[in-house]
């Protein structure tokens, strides 16, 4: 893949870490359950870290710094938030699985693998939490 694909998926990815991050965060205030409240604040730290990363990535790839994304309100219901977390989850790992067959940079596989590896954990704890709700 060339450069411009390269960061483009990069880009899409961070976005997607960014928009996740206001998800989790957003949400994890509004639960009651400290196991899932844990997990919501976790997720989202997590995902500042992954974006800030790939921001890291993207310059050193020649791309530029992402404008700040628009605040996303979390929803208030506690169905709503572990569903739409999961989607925001699911997606993520989509993206991921596209950044990786976007590139072959060895320094942006490694991240890209490490990062996905933990969201795809971040995703079954969720999915776990949400059935035994």
């Amino acid at each position: 893949m060339n450069k411009d694909e390269t960061i483009s998926s990069l880009s899409k990815l961070a976005e997607a870490c960014n928009q996740g991050s206001q998800i989790f965060l957003g949400w994890a205030p509004n639960v009651v359950e400290p196991a899932l409240q844990e997990l919501a604040v976790g997720i989202g730290q997590q995902l500042i870290q992954f974006e800030s990363e790939l921001q890291d990535v993207i310059r050193n790839a020649g791309g530029k710094n992402l404008a700040p994304a628009p605040l996303i309100p979390a929803p208030i219901d506690r169905n709503g938030l572990l569903m739409l977390g999961k989607i925001s989850l699911a997606l993520i790992l989509l993206y991921y699985q596209q950044a990786a067959r976007a590139t072959n940079l060895e320094s942006v596989c490694a991240t890209i693998k490490y990062q996905h590896v933990q969201m795809q954990q971040a995703y079954e704890q969720l999915v776990s939490l949400h059935r035994a709700a």
